[in-house]
């Protein structure tokens, strides 16, 4: 979540990305108007309020609050991220700066500086989130990404930004900061739902990323856009699968597909859990050229 409450007011339909005047109204969901750029695919939302701001944790559905929380997947979940990290660099070299761009609840930020030697940094600019994990505590920044770049330019070897970009309105100026803090030849590994997906295409405005959270939306042509915008190389695009607990499953189900927040289950019940792939994240990698 690495943008202000106000970067929405006063946007107009025009894409984020590619600055397009080509989109055409797709549908309204969850208080959002949904526009579809015709030079780039992004998909994006307008009007509204910007529900990754709430002020406080438990203003947040079950499913999300259990999502940011530890659970029975994480450990493997955060090894897989750093294998699949150090298929590209080399996170042993304490000469290696790393940035987490939105730690959320910083739990990448402390597996990382316990299984390897690299230089850790995060920002998180959600207060509800920052206060309620004590983010402080790990050196995390309460600021945002275009924040960050002002002050600290090509800084890092190595960016995630997991799960972030779809949070993001104003999407041509976090991809302008994202290149901005990265190294040349720098590494960025990014994670976000994928419009080309099966489930995307066969849900349609019933798909579960289109919610009151999401602001941009990519597939793999507005990836391309995303990274030629940048300066930046695809080095690697794919789905890749995650752990999740079943009462995870349960939840997110409840809160995000059927709207049903009043049968959602207290987490820690289950500590089972499988991987799931339904193809419709990305899991892609970006080199700064």
């Amino acid at each position: 979540m690495l943008d202000r409450p106000e970067a929405i007011v006063g946007m107009t339909p025009s894409c984020p990305l590619c600055g397009s005047g080509r989109a055409r109204q797709a549908f309204e969901k969850a208080g959002h108007q949904y526009w579809r750029c015709a030079g780039c695919a992004l998909v994006y939302a307008r009007g509204g309020s910007n529900a990754n701001f709430r002020e406080r944790i438990d203003d947040y559905e079950p499913a999300y609050r259990q999502y940011l929380s530890d659970g029975p997947a994480d450990a493997s979940n955060l090894d897989d991220v750093i294998a699949w990290m150090e298929s590209h660099v080399d996170l042993r070299s304490p000469a290696t700066r790393v940035l987490e761009v939105g730690a959320g609840s910083g739990k990448l930020v402390r597996r990382l500086r316990r299984m390897r030697p690299c230089a850790v940094a995060g920002i998180e600019p959600s207060a509800a989130l920052f206060t309620a994990f004590d983010l402080g505590t790990l050196g995390i920044e309460a600021i945002t990404l275009p924040e960050l770049a002002s002050r600290r330019p090509a800084a890092y070897d190595v960016v995630t930004v997991l799960d972030v970009v779809e949070h993001v309105p104003d999407a041509a100026g976090f991809v302008d900061a994202l290149a901005t803090v990265t190294k040349a030849g720098g590494f960025v590994f990014l994670s976000t739902p994928d419009t080309d997906g099966f489930l995307a295409r066969l849900l349609g405005r019933r798909w579960h990323h289109y919610n009151q959270y999401h602001f941009s939306l990519y597939g793999s042509r507005a990836i391309a856009e995303a990274a030629r915008r940048g300066g930046f190389r695809i080095v690697s695009l794919q789905h890749r699968a995650r752990r999740m607990s079943l009462d995870y499953l349960w939840n997110y189900s409840a809160d995000f597909l059927l709207a049903r927040r009043r049968h959602a289950r207290e987490p820690g019940r289950s500590r089972f859990a499988i991987p799931i792939n339904l193809a419709d994240t990305l899991s892609i990698v970006w080199q700064r050229t």
